[in-house]
């Protein structure tokens, strides 16, 4: 780990009128303030923790899932930092993205078009993939997003959606969740009646194509997680809500 740590770590500044300091690892600029000696100790923890997210010695990362690690590249760093700034450590299914860098960002860049062309905030995104995942049979998805859907509405409506009860829904979300659902078990059973419920609800035939494309390129996301064998992060246990993890009784179990 030492060695990794010394790798990692491009270059140290010491500010010699404040003693301040910073550190570049693997890209990401970290700083601190105090020269004390807890301050050091701290500098000391956060190199190994970061360590821990780099590649061995044979170029290669931790993996989670039945691959083999991919080959670290600069495109696969570039995910792995974006993770340990937004979430502190790098997913498991950044892990098997490595293999293709490129694809997930092309994959979410194609997402990000759907969520702008049907006007979708954050807490009918929530509703869509918990939705969608649950009646999917995700774990992972139905983790993350029922923990994001927590934080924009409540624990309560959360694991609701992946229990398939939306009473804590407006109707138009009603109708979205069910749209959600259907898309993932049974496209090939959805009529012009399923459709006529959504125009019912208020959502234009441009925002039925958004939401549809939507939920259906999350479910192509997932059916590689789960096809691959990434298992839901640790991290998860911890944050999402109790009733959260206590609705999730299907798929692949949080790794340990």
């Amino acid at each position: 780990m030492a060695g990794a740590m010394h790798a990692a770590v491009r270059r140290v500044v010491r500010d010699p009128g404040t003693a301040d300091a910073t550190a570049e690892l693997g890209g990401t600029v970290l700083a601190w303030r105090r020269p004390s000696t807890f301050g050091y100790q701290r500098l000391a923890i956060v190199w190994q923790a970061r360590s821990t997210m780099l590649p061995s010695r044979e170029g290669r990362t931790p993996m989670s899932g039945f691959l083999e690690p991919p080959e670290m590249t600069p495109e696969a760093q570039r995910l792995f930092d974006e993770d340990l700034a937004e979430r502190g450590h790098v997913m498991n299914l950044t892990r098997l993205w490595a293999y293709q860098p490129d694809t997930k960002t092309g994959l979410f860049d194609l997402v990000q078009q759907t969520v702008e062309a049907g006007r979708l905030d954050l807490r009918t995104r929530g509703i869509l993939v918990t939705a969608c995942a649950s009646a999917f049979g995700d774990s992972y998805c139905s983790l993350a997003w029922g923990g994001k859907l927590a934080e924009v509405a409540d624990a309560r409506t959360a694991s609701g959606v992946l229990r398939g009860d939306d009473d804590g829904l407006t109707p138009g979300e009603r109708a979205l969740a069910h749209w959600a659902r259907t898309v993932a078990r049974d496209p090939h059973g959805i009529g012009q009646a399923d459709v006529r419920v959504l125009r019912e609800a208020g959502f234009d035939d441009g925002q039925i194509f958004a939401v549809t494309v939507f939920v259906a390129l999350r479910i192509a996301f997932s059916t590689v997680n789960d096809a691959l064998g990434a298992r839901p992060d640790a991290a998860l246990r911890a944050s999402a809500p109790r009733s959260v993890l206590e609705a999730v009784t299907f798929g692949r179990p949080i790794e340990d």
